[in-house]
């Protein structure tokens, strides 16, 4: 499978498309670009590493573009090695895989949140009401 063929299939969610445009060295707004929040996000993060397992070693690189991935990018092997587990008991132990997902998800969601209070109001991006109508073209 490659990348596009992922994309074409609809085969991923928006964290893992995000994870997928990082590995290729996509261009992609960064406001685009979000994390897993859930079992869901990650299991397809997860899958798309499976199935494009060549992309695996950039993954090192994820949190230079992406620092809210760091806790993430950190304990991979661990994380999906557990999701598995509990995935081959037939059927997802939700909560007891959300015990060790979520400090992690905590932690990259606090980076994420830091690293927006830090930037700076940009005046010029505020959304301006536009006022216009429309004309018939009689």
């Amino acid at each position: 499978m490659t990348p596009l063929e992922f994309v074409l299939q609809d085969l991923g969610g928006r964290s893992s498309y995000s994870l997928l445009a990082v590995l290729t060295h996509s261009n992609l707004d960064r406001m685009d670009l979000d994390l897993p929040y859930d079992i869901p996000d990650f299991g397809r993060c997860a899958f798309m590493l499976k199935v494009l397992p060549e992309l695996k070693s950039e993954l090192v690189n994820v949190p230079k573009a992406l620092p809210e991935w760091g806790p993430i990018v950190a304990k991979w092997d661990y994380l999906v090695e557990e999701y598995d587990r509990y995935c081959a008991k037939g059927k997802l132990d939700y909560d007891s895989f959300m015990q060790i997902l979520r400090p992690v998800l905590d932690q990259c969601r606090e980076i994420q949140e830091n690293r927006y209070a830090s930037l700076p109001d940009d005046e010029d991006d505020d959304l301006q009401e536009l006022d216009f109508e429309i004309k018939p073209n009689i």
